[in-house]
């Protein structure tokens, strides 16, 4: 049930992590990504479809358990933003560019 496409990593140590996609839109049109965030449990999937616009950001928060995988990946409606995802779990803090 995990898709396998996408950036992805693996947690390696558990617990209580946000991520929040940011979307900057770099020419002021209307530009917007189809954002598929999954983290993967061994024994249960939460799974998030987000259409988000410019110049915007979403978060989610989820716990995490060692081993753990986080897949998202992004689909460009028109290529003249810049996005990225963070996830921190409130000490470290991961950036990710699309």
């Amino acid at each position: 049930m995990c898709s396998s496409y996408g950036y992805s990593f693996t947690f390696n140590g558990g617990g209580f992590y946000t991520s929040r996609l940011i979307v900057k839109d770099s020419k002021g049109d209307s530009t917007y990504k189809d954002i598929n965030i999954t983290v993967c449990h061994i024994v249960s999937i939460a799974d998030q479809d987000i259409n988000i616009g410019p110049n915007s950001s979403y978060s989610i928060s989820f716990y995490a358990y060692t081993g753990d995988t986080l897949i998202f990946s992004a689909w460009v409606v028109n290529g003249n933003d810049i996005s990225y995802l963070e996830v921190t779990d409130g000490n470290n803090t991961m950036e990710f560019i699309m």
